[in-house]
């Protein structure tokens, strides 16, 4: 029960990260160097987090105070960029 409950969990996750894009100009703190777990967690502890964009190349963690919404879109990125946002965060914990 309990690994079917972690695949639920990891499989909503996968659907709400948006590989290659980037939410820009949100950033209110930047991490580097920083794992992808410890940068979810950072934005997890920070009530002013709404998503993260996290470069796996560079080990860099940006905390956004805003989510991807109708006038604000994420942007295809050239670099290695994963967008998440909070509520898939609080779902992996």
């Amino acid at each position: 029960y309990v690994m079917e409950l972690r695949t639920f969990f990891l499989m909503t996750w996968i659907v709400s990260v948006k590989s290659g894009q980037r939410l820009a100009g949100f950033q209110f703190r930047t991490e580097n160097p920083i794992g992808k777990k410890q940068c979810l967690v950072l934005c997890y502890q920070h009530t002013d987090c709404l998503s993260v964009n996290f470069s796996k190349n560079r080990l860099l963690c940006e905390l956004n105070d805003q989510t991807e919404t109708n006038d604000t879109q994420v942007t295809d990125d050239l670099e290695d960029f994963i967008y998440i946002p909070r509520d898939s965060i609080s779902q992996v914990r």
